[in-house]
């Protein structure tokens, strides 16, 4: 299992943690996942066939920016 930890800035209340959470379950492969509101991080568990390109398109595709 791999593990990511991505930055996404404009993540800043509980309904954008929910939106990101259903994005990214949606994602094959993703195990876990763990929004930090106050770092503004979001912390991804995967496996094959989840790739850390799919996980960022995942974020990405619902309305955030990742850097």
């Amino acid at each position: 299992m791999n593990t990511i930890t991505l930055k996404v800035p404009q993540m800043n209340c509980s309904h954008c943690v929910s939106k990101i959470t259903n994005f990214l379950q949606e994602v094959e492969g993703v195990q876990e996942i763990e929004c930090l509101l106050p770092s503004k991080e979001v912390k991804v568990a995967f496996s094959l066939p989840a790739s850390i390109e799919q996980i960022k398109e995942a974020i990405e595709d619902c309305g955030f920016e990742v850097e």
